[in-house]
């Protein structure tokens, strides 16, 4: 569980150096869904950057990356990703483009690229920040579908982002 204090810190040193270099982006992941209205606690920062600035961002970030850019694969993800641990707060930054989540129900890989276009400005951690879609975090929460130590998280995000979106 992350420090909140610590993650915005975190927030606006990684939104800084992306903006700075002129580096489209959006926030995803459990970070999106608490903007959004989930409560659940915060592990890490997932941002997603077009794939083509992985390396630049591992560049400036050097210091702080504990992997990657790599190709990661696991039961859930396939991705390309970025891994920054900056003072304790981790950042996973995927490259939008080649996104894939297995999906438990349908039993196979599902591309879920996002649109960094529709990302919905919100104020975030005490920084103003593009965060993914919310109809599109709904769509991705569900496929995902994970359910950690009993609790099924991505079904509680979706829910609390539909609450949100007052559905």
């Amino acid at each position: 569980m992350a420090d909140l204090a610590l993650a915005a810190e975190a927030l606006r040193w990684m939104t800084g150096i992306l903006n700075e270099r002129i580096i489209p982006f959006q926030i995803t992941g459990g970070l999106a869904a608490r903007s959004y209205g989930s409560t659940r606690p915060l592990d890490d920062i997932d941002i997603d950057v077009p794939s083509d600035t992985l390396k630049e961002i591992a560049e400036v970030t050097r210091q702080y990356v504990e992997s990657g850019p790599v190709h990661f694969v696991d039961d859930d993800w396939d991705l390309l990703v970025l891994i920054v641990n900056y003072k304790g707060q981790y950042f996973d930054i995927e490259g939008i483009e080649s996104e894939k989540v297995f999906d438990k129900q349908e039993r196979q890989w599902v591309a879920v690229p996002g649109n960094l276009s529709t990302a919905q400005m919100q104020e975030v951690l005490g920084t103003k920040v593009p965060v993914k879609d919310p109809r599109d975090m709904i769509h991705y929460k569900r496929i995902l579908n994970r359910t950690i130590n009993g609790v099924p998280i991505d079904r509680n995000d979706a829910e609390a982002i539909e609450r949100f979106l007052g559905n």
